[in-house]
């Protein structure tokens, strides 16, 4: 009987522990690199002619990003995320339904945002049997792959470039706006993440983000019934930071 308690005991402290393990890195540190494909009212096709999107997708318009971001694991199935992403946007009236304007756009935009995630399958999730053994002894019970759903909303500071070419085109319904813009934008999205060791971890996301204006192309017309949108593909490097037993991060300390 005695043999059994301490068994018991035991098998009830591994378990308890093991259930804390998430707290141990619930702080990471992000940086990435990606891709941003614009829809909007410069360029593109009308909705009856673009395949829900798919036809205006070009990867000369096509223009890169690069994103910071800290997040913070509320519960072993939830975390919170800041993220800055420096961005380009592009967009041409050429080769669209659109032609005769020849307006012509950049955009150099910042965004600061609040991100929610919430696992689907964590990437420290356990497997069927507790324990598995090799020749060598015991090896992790964990998986290495975890899937996301986010969703957030927050801010797009940016300054437009928008041109026009002579044309006989007069822009009576057109409203344009060039310089400095501000832009609420709310988004979701799914993330696919993958632990390579106890320090570093990989992920990828595609997303999209829905503008509140219909600025951020410089152009929006009387007749407007959308606003402009952009989908972000990114590839992340992970810190994974250990957590103290008050909850607060440890930087520069290896751990494990």
């Amino acid at each position: 009987m005695r043999y059994f308690l301490t068994l018991l005991m035991t098998f009830f402290v591994i378990v308890s522990a093991d259930a804390q393990r998430w707290k141990l890195t619930r702080y990471e540190a992000c940086a990435g690199v990606g891709f941003i494909n614009y829809f909007g009212d410069v360029g593109g096709t009308s909705l009856e002619k673009n395949w829900y999107g798919l036809k205006d997708i070009n990867l000369f318009r096509t223009r890169p990003a690069l994103s910071a971001g800290a997040r913070y694991k509320t519960t072993e199935e939830s975390a919170v995320k800041l993220n800055l992403i420096l961005m380009w946007l592009n967009g041409n009236d050429k080769n669209g339904d659109n032609y005769y304007r020849k307006y012509r756009f950049n955009t150099i935009g910042l965004e600061h945002s609040l991100q929610f995630e919430y696992a689907l399958l964590r990437e420290d999730r356990r497997k069927i049997s507790y324990a598995i053994y090799n020749r060598r002894g015991l090896i992790s019970s964990y998986t290495k792959k975890g899937v996301y759903l986010f969703g957030g909303l927050g801010g797009n500071i940016n300054y437009i470039f928008l041109k026009r070419d002579s044309s006989n085109y007069v822009p009576t319904i057109d409203i344009t706006k060039k310089g400095f813009n501000f832009s609420g934008v709310v988004f979701g999205g799914v993330m696919i993440k993958f632990i390579y060791n106890n320090y570093y971890a990989f992920s990828f996301e595609f997303g999209g983000r829905y503008i509140l204006n219909d600025y951020i192309d410089g152009l929006t017309t009387k007749i407007s019934k959308f606003n402009d949108i952009y989908y972000f593909t990114n590839f992340s490097i992970i810190y994974r930071i250990k957590t103290s037993r008050k909850g607060y991060p440890i930087l520069f300390k290896r751990y494990y």
